[in-house]
């Protein structure tokens, strides 16, 4: 899109320098995650876990 048409060119696509008083959300987020991950690890050691 061209600079000029993006209303949110002053800091589109730009990484924040800082996620100032964010780390709990970010521990957070990271937590669930890894859970997330570990369950699909253990779901797909064991197979379906129905039959038809």
């Amino acid at each position: 899109m061209a600079s000029a048409l993006n209303p949110y060119s002053p800091g589109s696509g730009r990484r924040p320098p800082e996620l100032a008083d964010r780390q709990d959300e970010v521990d957070a987020f990271d937590l669930l995650m890894a859970k997330a991950r570990q369950r699909l690890r253990t779901a797909a050691s064991f197979g379906p876990t129905h039959s038809y």
